[in-house]
């Protein structure tokens, strides 16, 4: 496998432009250039991914909270579904005040697990 692979994308007006994101690895290149030719809208791009790789991350954390108390509602498990549910409540309300979940959606997830939880108890 060789050791750089670079994906670059080209412009209308034909010019190229990557830039190397250090941070998360040595080799990785991230496009820039998406036919944006000015320089706030470039900005907008990189922005724009940066805010989208933290939203991914703060769901992901969310729907893992969320599995860990379902998997303990189903394995009926009222001690350790109680525990998970004021982690998983935490993580969501988190979510909600971060602007990644809206203030009802986190209303709903939070409502939805209690209700479940409590069934079992």
């Amino acid at each position: 496998m060789p050791e750089w692979v670079c994906f670059v994308r080209t412009s209308v007006s034909g010019s190229n432009e990557v830039r190397i994101d250090t941070k998360e690895s040595k080799y990785k290149i991230l496009e820039v250039d998406k036919l944006a030719n000015i320089k706030s809208a470039k900005k907008r791009i990189l922005v724009n991914e940066t805010k989208a790789a933290r939203n991914k991350s703060i769901k992901s954390k969310v729907k893992t909270c969320v599995k860990k108390v379902e998997t303990a509602v189903a394995n009926k498990d009222a001690e350790a579904a109680a525990a998970a549910l004021k982690v998983a409540t935490v993580e969501i309300n988190k979510a909600g005040s971060k602007g990644v979940y809206h203030k009802n959606t986190c209303s709903r997830k939070i409502s939805r697990l209690a209700k479940a939880v409590n069934g079992i108890a």
